[in-house]
């Protein structure tokens, strides 16, 4: 029993030893990211697009911190184009969808929201951001850790101007691990496989005037 016990320790120090020291090499430091908690200048918003990861927004649409700041944003004319990427799924309720209508009852033009239903992770974001939606100045609303991956991607592909702007993470065990894996599949994305992205639907021009208004 105490050989056991000496054993599981020493696994569970080495498991998270691994765990954070890979989250802290690759992803912990990356900029530029704002916190919630600071002051976000009217020249963070400049000209840029600003990304919502739909994967954030968990639990219900009505309360979430991401689309009410948003939204404010918006209203206050600080930004002027709003994607919302995620993934498309067969069953179930659209959430990229929902999250659009969410915006539109609340005052956002349709002419100014775009849906990106072919976003499965940070990687596919960043290539279809600059492939299909040929934008070059983002800034990601999303949660701290999902902000740190999306800021890696897009920047390992050097396509795009990156920014983020996140709030704290859920600190519960499950995401940590959850988020962890998500790292991996983004590292793997990253230098090991190049998955394939959908890009069939390109391009997008969602600066253009559309008529009538």
């Amino acid at each position: 029993m105490y050989k056991f016990l000496l054993f599981l320790i020493f696994m569970i120090s080495l498991g998270t030893m691994v765990v954070w020291g890979t989250h802290s090499y690759f992803f912990a430091n990356q900029q530029p990211l704002i916190s919630y908690g600071e002051k976000i200048n009217d020249d963070d918003f400049k000209d840029r697009v600003v990304v919502l990861l739909e994967e954030s927004v968990v639990g219900s649409i009505d309360d979430s911190i991401y689309l009410i700041n948003v939204v404010k944003a918006y209203q206050d004319k600080k930004i002027s184009k709003i994607v919302v990427s995620g993934q498309k799924k067969n069953s179930g309720e659209n959430r990229v969808l929902a999250i659009m209508d969410y915006f539109i009852a609340r005052g956002v033009l349709e002419a100014d929201l775009y849906p990106d239903f072919y976003s499965a992770d940070p990687y596919h974001t960043c290539r279809r951001l600059h492939e299909v939606f040929s934008i070059s100045k983002v800034l990601f609303v999303t949660d701290h850790f999902r902000a740190q991956q999306a800021l890696f991607a897009c920047q390992y592909l050097g396509k795009i101007d990156v920014k983020a702007w996140a709030w704290p993470a859920d600190k519960n065990l499950g995401s940590f691990f959850d988020t962890f894996t998500s790292e991996l599949g983004v590292l793997a994305d990253v230098h090991l496989s190049a998955p394939e992205v959908y890009l069939e639907d390109r391009p997008v021009n969602i600066f253009a005037k559309l008529y009538p208004y």
